[in-house]
């Protein structure tokens, strides 16, 4: 209901001069007949003599629905027979009439907008109020919010973050997870897999947190609270805990959401394989007590097509780049429709990209990444990193451009691993490498029916 107790104060103060008359038993006038506006939960409290209940009560239109809650308020004393006696104190009617309030409003489980950011703010320290207008506009996402906040505000998040992440303080956790939640929902381009080799589940969660925000609450919010998740295909995603169990002296600065989804997403999309964020490695297990490890917190092509498909309901495709750079430009250019080649599509493309520099081309190494296609442009593409490098490390470090990956400048957005890439350098790091393809990862609408050489 939003009820703030300080309105209350003026409509209580005639309710109780009326009711301060000496010896006389009072009792106030309900309004019968009239139709129920609001139905707070019944709630009792201590009084010295009994009880002061606080009912459920009706009211027309045209007054304050804080004078109906006093004015309807009934008072039974279960210690005696008679009502409320004429040397009740305002204090003490104030005191109790503000318990009955907060008991209510504490039971809620969905919240406005404005509330919402209100309790953001509150709640982690940092402002919230640029998230209103997301709040307000994206599906889903104020109702999954609501169900996050309520969720930390109750008495079954501290046992359950023992089950979870038992070396963490509930207040501590709470308020650095919403802290984090909110710039990542300002921010979703600030996303990063930092050291981690979870290009593939940085790139996916970078996506939905940009496309999806409310599905991106949703999906936390249910890996936290009851371990698991249904996806929009239908498949179950489990919560896996190696984000939150730091390995001793590891250094993980990715945000604390970050931290929950990059491994359960890597998890989900690497079929029998379970992921070790802290090592690094993908075990399988087989019946007999052996087990395989791949040195490799990456994804395949097309684990990444099967993670962005559970995310997004979306159908994906995997399109093989060639050794022929022309056939390679066309798939870029050609094939994709036109709103997709202005980055306007409403599923994300996700390209492998050999991500070395020259000199590391030709030596062949191996540099194997995943990135977002955001825009075609004439001789060039902007793609989205997941490494989320801030726009000033160019300015900062000049060199930058050239270390650890192709020749490239921000693309002039502000955005943080938002990154423009010639054609030419683009090109020769599409072509195979050792066996190894690379390969454009893209929603079936986004496609043109023309996908032959």
């Amino acid at each position: 209901m939003g009820l703030k107790v300080g309105k209350v104060l003026s409509g209580v103060g005639k309710l109780l001069r009326t009711l301060r008359v000496s010896g006389r038993e009072v009792k106030p006038k309900e309004n019968p007949g009239e139709s129920s506006l609001i139905s707070p939960d019944s709630a009792k409290v201590k009084l010295e003599g009994g009880d002061l209940e606080v009912k459920p009560i009706s009211g027309g239109s045209g007054v304050s629905p804080l004078v109906k809650v006093v004015a309807s308020t009934l008072i039974s004393i279960s210690t005696a027979s008679a009502w409320a006696t004429a040397n009740a104190s305002t204090s003490l009617y104030l005191k109790h009439l503000e318990t009955s309030l907060t008991s209510e409003s504490s039971k809620r489980s969905e919240y406005s907008s404005r509330e919402i950011v209100e309790l953001l703010t509150k709640l982690s320290g940092k402002n919230a109020s640029g998230l209103l207008g997301k709040i307000q506009s994206s599906d889903g996402l104020r109702s999954s919010l609501s169900r996050l906040i309520t969720f930390l505000k109750s008495d079954n998040f501290p046992r359950r973050l023992k089950e979870i992440a038992p070396d963490e303080s509930p207040e501590v956790f709470s308020r650095k997870l919403l802290r984090d939640l909110v710039e990542v929902l300002e921010h979703p381009d600030r996303i990063t897999q930092d050291r981690k080799g979870t290009c593939g589940a940085t790139v996916a969660e970078r996506a939905l947190a940009e496309r999806l925000p409310g599905e991106y609450v949703r999906i936390l919010t249910d890996l936290l609270v009851n371990g698991k998740t249904k996806l929009r295909n239908g498949a179950v995603m489990s919560l896996n805990l190696g984000g939150l169990h730091n390995a001793k002296g590891e250094r993980d600065t990715r945000y604390l959401p970050s931290r929950i989804l990059q491994p359960s997403f890597t998890d989900f999309a690497n079929g029998p394989f379970t992921y070790d964020d802290d090592k690094e490695i993908q075990v399988i297990k087989f019946s007999d007590g052996k087990s395989f490890t791949v040195h490799s917190s990456g994804l395949a092509a097309g684990e990444e097509a099967d993670l962005l498909q559970a995310l997004f309901g979306a159908n994906y495709k995997l399109l093989e780049f060639s050794e022929n750079s022309d056939y390679n430009k066309k798939i870029l250019k050609e094939l994709l429709k036109e709103e997709y080649r202005r980055g306007r599509g409403r599923f994300p493309v996700v390209i492998t990209v050999n991500f070395v520099t020259d000199e590391e081309l030709k030596r062949g190494v191996d540099g194997g990444h995943f990135l977002e296609l955001k825009k075609v442009e004439e001789n060039s593409v902007i793609l989205s990193n997941p490494w989320g490098e801030s726009p000033k490390l160019y300015e900062i470090y000049p060199n930058f451009k050239r270390e650890g990956g192709p020749p490239r400048e921000p693309d002039g957005s502000g955005r943080w691993g938002y990154i423009r890439v010639k054609d030419s350098d683009l090109l020769k790091r599409l072509k195979p490498l050792r066996g190894a393809n690379n390969y454009l990862i893209v929603p079936e609408e986004a496609l043109e029916n023309r996908l032959t050489e």
